[in-house]
């Protein structure tokens, strides 16, 4: 009985690591830094006096006409520390904001059908 509950256990471990591993990191495609949060992944690419973020859901980009933005810091409700607005494409831009190497950043875009889409960042 033991040795069954084992097996159980360990091909329900590797059952996980598979679907884990299937999906991965998307290298990013502008050079920046990419997290995936959910379905929905950004790349942030960072200028000296601008940010640019590039949304996609599952390599396909998301179209970001008459979106908002914003960047924030430490949470999903921390310190606002930019806006964003729709810069064609898939992408959104602003300012560049004031922030520390590997800080946690999120990214909050209302798109323009008024979904809401949240994804989280290492700072480079």
């Amino acid at each position: 009985m033991r040795h069954l509950r084992n097996l159980s256990t360990s091909l329900l471990i590797a059952l996980f690591a598979c679907a884990a591993s299937a999906h991965g990191i998307p290298k990013p495609k502008h050079g920046g830094v990419v997290d995936v949060g959910g379905e929905i992944s950004f790349e942030m690419v960072v200028t000296p006096s601008t940010m640019t973020f590039f949304l996609e859901d599952h390599g396909k980009p998301i179209p970001t006409q008459d979106a908002t933005g914003e960047l924030l810091l430490g949470s999903e409700t921390g310190k606002k520390i930019g806006a964003l607005r729709s810069a064609g494409g898939n992408s959104m831009t602003g300012k560049l904001a004031h922030f520390k190497p590997r800080s946690r950043l999120f990214v909050r875009v209302v798109l323009g059908d008024g979904s809401t889409v949240v994804g989280e960042l290492i700072a480079p």
